[in-house]
């Protein structure tokens, strides 16, 4: 948990967020997060974020 809260400190560079985003832009998603009957019952069932 203590490296969880530190990780709330951790400052990127613009530079650096650029890089971030443009290598996550670049990957492909597929497939579904859980199986439909999981997704369900612990409510990941939502609309993803644009």
């Amino acid at each position: 948990m203590q490296q969880n809260i530190a990780a709330a400190s951790v400052v990127f560079s613009a530079d650096e967020l650029r890089e971030i985003n443009c290598d996550v832009a670049a990957l492909k998603i597929a497939g579904a997060r859980l199986p439909a009957k999981e997704e369900n019952s612990v409510g990941a069932n939502t609309s993803p974020r644009t």
